[in-house]
């Protein structure tokens, strides 16, 4: 498995990382959800859609900021930080929406509350940051043999 992931090209590489952001960035806001109070059996379709905005946006962000660019096998500090950054902007740009677009901004049953979204954010940094560090793991060329 690990030479096959190895050998496919760069693109479909990237594809596949950022399904799995995706993927953790969804199972971060359902975590947060689940804090707080949200009762995920009475969510309609329309929130549904509003839920999945969220990991979408996350993904434009994380593209426009290059984070697709470096190969896990090469993740440093600087790597784990411009995932942090790019999850402020992101938790920014959603309050901003929520302003601009929820004029009474009142916490009910269908939205996270305050807490959530810190439960969110903490749960998505750790999440994206330890998925990175153990592929960074797991394709290291070398692995420390025996004394």
């Amino acid at each position: 498995m690990r030479n096959w992931l190895l050998s496919i090209d760069r693109s479909y590489k990237q594809v596949l990382v950022a399904i799995i952001d995706f993927f953790l960035i969804l199972l971060s806001l359902i975590f947060a959800g689940l804090i707080s109070g949200l009762e995920l059996k009475n969510i309609t379709l329309l929130e549904g859609l509003k839920i999945l905005w969220i990991p979408i946006l996350s993904i434009l962000i994380f593209k426009i900021f290059g984070v697709y660019r470096s190969l896990l096998r090469y993740v440093d500090f600087f790597t784990i930080f411009l995932v942090i950054k790019c999850m402020f902007l992101l938790l920014f740009l959603n309050i901003i929406l929520k302003l601009s677009l929820d004029q009474d901004l009142d916490f009910n049953d269908s939205s996270l509350s305050i807490q959530g979204w810190v439960i969110f954010f903490l749960s998505c940094i750790t999440l994206v940051s330890a998925f990175r560090i153990s592929a960074n793991y797991f394709f290291k060329n070398s692995f420390p043999g025996k004394k």
